[in-house]
Order: C-alpha cells, then sequence, then structure tokens
C-alpha cells in the first residue's frame, strides 16, 4: 500500500458503508492524483 485511507470502522448500516466506500475512493484518487504530480516535479 502507498497510503493508508482509515482505520477499520464498523458501519450501522448498507447507507452509511456506501458513503464511507465512496469518500475512500475520493480520497485515494485525490492522493493519487497529488503523487503523480509530485512524480511529476
Amino acid at each position: 500500500f502507498l497510503h493508508k485511507l482509515r482505520d477499520e470502522a464498523k458501519f450501522d448500516s448498507l447507507e452509511a458503508l456506501t458513503a464511507q466506500i465512496a469518500r475512500d475512493v475520493s480520497d485515494a484518487k485525490a492522493h493519487h492524483a497529488a503523487l503523480r504530480v509530485q512524480m511529476a516535479d
């Protein structure tokens, strides 16, 4: 792994899990984009 998104968590509902997965995807994309910019410099 290049970057840890978050610690393990339990979710009260499928909706809460789905929302967290969406945030994780967004965070991973942002981290990847920042890493690409760093490597280009």
